[in-house]
């Protein structure tokens, strides 16, 4: 084989190696990146007592992607959705936490939860977080009037609505 024909076929396969190396970097990198959130929506916080507000939400489905201190304002603890939690008043076998997430919201300011509680009325909420630094302060909390779980796009309407009545003295949130 002539070595300008070697040379060619070299640079070739180094390309192709190039190539694939780059295809398989982004196949596993996909994954990371889809966790990181879903959807994004702008949802107008106004109703919520953020005047002003209309802010670009990242949907989270899960609580690892939740930050720490939203987290730590749910006592007696959250649990992703799907898993088992305390459905009614009545524990039976072990004890498990009494709210389960449904779908989030989060920006760089605020953090919007959509959750279930269970007790002896099993209900939908809904909470504003306002983020900063290490911090996460309650904005607003407030049942779903519609009594049932909403997807990312619904709770973006009913944010918006004006049909949510700020209840932070609930002691039940």
């Amino acid at each position: 084989m002539p070595p300008g024909l070697i040379i060619r076929h070299s640079v070739m396969v180094i390309k192709m190696a190039q190539t694939i190396g780059a295809a398989l970097i982004l196949c596993a990198l996909a994954p990371l990146s889809s966790a990181s959130g879903g959807a994004k929506l702008t949802i107008d916080l106004s109703k919520l007592g953020q005047p002003n507000q209309s802010i670009a939400f990242t949907e989270v489905n899960e609580l690892k992607l939740l930050p720490k201190p939203v987290l730590d304002e749910f006592q007696g603890g959250l649990v992703d959705p799907k898993e088992d939690f305390q459905v009614t008043d009545v524990a039976v076998g072990k004890l498990l936490p009494s709210r389960r997430l449904i779908v989030a919201g989060i920006s760089e300011k605020y953090c919007l939860v959509h959750y279930e509680r269970g007790g002896i009325a099993h209900t939908w909420l809904v909470a504003l977080f306002v983020l900063s630094k290490d911090k996460a302060k309650l904005a607003w909390v407030s049942m779903i009037p519609s009594g049932r779980k909403l997807s990312f796009h619904e709770l973006k309407v009913e944010v918006e609505s004006g049909n949510l009545r700020n209840q932070p003295g609930h002691p039940y949130w």
